[in-house]
């Protein structure tokens, strides 16, 4: 059984990754390095550390109630690991929109 994992963007879009990547999708790893490279300033250790807790979050979570607290929790780590870099998460969200 194929999973289908969902994650909201700072820009609000939805992102569909799947564990494996396919025409429609991207994997978790391949997202998480999208999102890591070509930083200008490199993230903080602790960005870093939360924004993999909160992927690692979804990854393990197949049907995700958006009404959930940790979905909610979870989704304000991403924009606030990104606060600094929101323009380039932008950019590099539309780009991986792009691809799916």
């Amino acid at each position: 059984m194929k999973r289908k994992i969902w994650l909201v963007s700072a820009g609000g879009e939805r992102i569909s990754i799947s564990e494996n990547a396919t025409k429609k999708s991207i994997t978790i790893s391949d997202y998480i390095n999208e999102i890591l490279r070509d930083v200008d300033v490199p993230l903080p250790e602790l960005s870093r550390e939360v924004l993999l807790k909160a992927v690692e979050f979804f990854e393990y979570h197949t049907e995700i109630d958006e009404s959930d607290p940790l979905y909610a929790e979870h989704t304000t780590n991403l924009y606030e690991v990104n606060h600094f870099h929101l323009e380039f998460f932008n950019i590099r969200v539309k780009k991986l929109t792009k691809l799916i």
